[in-house]
């Protein structure tokens, strides 16, 4: 739990790009989430969730610069993942990132 708030601020204080750079590494592939060799969902579930946080955060021009090519492949592949905690995660992070992007 300490940890988690840890990243959380952690992702507060940094640059939003550069964060979801880094996030962005740690989200699976369609292949990994299919074989089971994807990242163990608790820090799965960790890194959707920080993603969260960075989305709320950036700017929608520098979000639609990253999301395409990015963040949507891992996300879209994440939810295929086998603990509904980790897709859970997945939906609210893909709310807000289309609230952070805007409509148009």
């Amino acid at each position: 739990m300490a940890a988690q708030q840890a990243l959380e601020v952690l992702m507060v204080v940094m640059p939003p790009l550069h964060c979801a750079d880094i996030l962005a590494h740690k989200l699976p592939s369609d292949g990994a989430v299919a074989s089971g060799t994807a990242v163990d969902g608790e820090v799965l579930c960790a890194t959707v969730r920080c993603l969260q946080l960075v989305c709320r955060q950036m700017q929608s021009p520098e979000l639609l610069s990253v999301a395409p090519t990015q963040l949507l492949p891992g996300l879209f592949a994440a939810f295929n993942h086998a603990r509904p905690d980790v897709r859970k995660a997945v939906v609210f992070c893909l709310v807000d990132l289309w609230v952070a992007a805007g409509e148009g």
